[in-house]
């Protein structure tokens, strides 16, 4: 009886993530059908954040815990060491020229994005919030 109960409770909690994954698509799908909103770039550059924002899988020693590190980490960690790297090789050889290292095409691209939505969302609190002063004056 008990197996039974934990396979319908297992079943419930997977139709229940089903139904939530289902509604998000739908709500993704939407976001996107209109063409010129900040949804839509929002919609756009979820999968990028997703992404940076996953955790890899490192094999790790039985004796130290070590929590996963994300895309994002993995990626700033390499450009510090490449920055290291770079000025390292600067102060040895300063006559050579050489180019600063960057961030990674992905991570730079979404933090263009993400700042410029950020700008775009605050300009439109502020245009809401003008046009409610505005309708309080004509009033």
């Amino acid at each position: 009886m008990a197996t039974l109960k934990q396979q319908l409770d297992k079943l419930n909690k997977e139709k229940e993530d089903l139904e939530r994954r289902i509604q998000e698509e739908e709500e993704n799908k939407r976001k996107l059908a209109n063409e010129s909103s900040i949804e839509r770039l929002d919609a756009l550059i979820q999968p990028m954040t997703e992404y940076l924002d996953t955790k890899t899988r490192q094999h790790h020693n039985h004796y130290i815990f070590k929590s996963e590190p994300t895309e994002r980490q993995l990626q700033n960690k390499h450009l510090e060491q490449t920055i290291m790297n770079y000025n390292q090789q600067i102060k040895a050889r300063p006559d050579i020229f050489q180019k600063k290292p960057i961030k990674g095409e992905i991570l730079r691209n979404e933090e263009i994005f993400v700042t410029i939505i950020n700008i775009l969302k605050n300009g439109e609190k502020q245009l809401i919030n003008i046009e409610e002063r505005l309708n309080k004056l004509e009033v």
